[in-house]
């Protein structure tokens, strides 16, 4: 789980795009060693930066899938 990358360095958000290659059969990945790897970052800050450039290079790739989570009612976080 990598949490806030809107605050990670660009050396980090490389290091997460390599990990990602690693995974894709034939480009270094094990046969049968499957891997989720959840990252969160605040959305407001996703079209900023080396971490727009990550998630649009990990999604143009097929190897990021982006979820977006609605906020939480007030009631849902007691």
């Amino acid at each position: 789980m990598l949490d806030d990358l809107e605050s990670a360095d660009p050396m980090s958000l490389e290091l997460s795009r390599y990990l990602a290659r690693m995974v894709i059969p034939g480009e270094g990945a094990r046969k049968g060693s499957p891997i989720l790897v959840i990252a969160c970052y605040a959305e407001e800050v996703e079209n900023r930066g080396p971490l727009r450039a990550a998630a649009v290079a990990l999604r143009a790739r097929k190897l990021a899938r982006e979820l977006v989570l609605k906020p939480l009612a007030p009631h849902e976080v007691r």
